[in-house]
């Protein structure tokens, strides 16, 4: 089965993040979307609200429940539903140093400068490859081929633009219901 689940990122001068998505269907209709923002990476508590349009509803919830999500190197996470996650954990954390890597070099991907890596297991043969861009700290590029589960997974970042994006994007919404304490699930296959 191919799934294809896209997401916009915005980041803006002050750190804010947010993040807009549509969570991957089987049912092949429209998914309704989503949006996760973070108001400020630098506060004491880091916050996250998950903002669902279709309920009128702004879920808070600290940032360690979704940490996992941003963090590209261990995880390939895709969107299956508004609060659920699946989390498709890299070769290299699954076979924890049971392998080789080799240094791709450097390669302009979406015109983005990435310095590019690749681990191999050594029983199974999976592969992960990885390109990150120094200047941005992102992963621009993610591949993972799991002969033995079976699955070819690939993260790209497309579209890169080095705009303010308008603040409107980090103003929480009026007339939604807010709730402490919102719940998001992850799981891994």
């Amino acid at each position: 089965m191919a799934r294809k689940v896209m997401a916009r990122y915005y980041r803006d001068s002050f750190g804010r993040v947010r993040v807009d998505y549509a969570p991957s269907s089987n049912t092949g209709g429209d998914a309704p979307t989503a949006a996760m923002v973070m108001p400020n990476p630098y506060a004491r508590t880091d916050r996250v609200f998950l903002v669902d349009d279709a309920a009128k509803l702004v879920e808070r919830t600290d940032f360690g429940v979704i940490a996992p999500l941003f963090n590209a190197m261990a995880a390939i996470t895709i969107p299956t539903g508004q609060r659920r996650f699946t989390m498709f954990f890299t070769a290299e954390f699954r076979h924890s140093g049971n392998g080789f890597f080799e240094d791709l070099g450097h390669r302009t991907i979406g015109g983005v400068q990435a310095n590019g890596i690749r681990f191999t297991t050594t029983l199974s043969k999976a592969i992960d490859e990885r390109w990150e861009s120094p200047d941005l700290g992102l992963v621009v590029l993610a591949r993972e081929i799991d002969p033995e589960r079976g699955w070819e997974i690939e993260y790209t970042l497309t579209d890169v633009q080095r705009a303010e994006p308008p603040l409107e994007l980090f103003v929480m919404p009026a007339g939604y219901q807010y709730r402490h304490d919102g719940h998001l699930i992850l799981e891994s296959p």
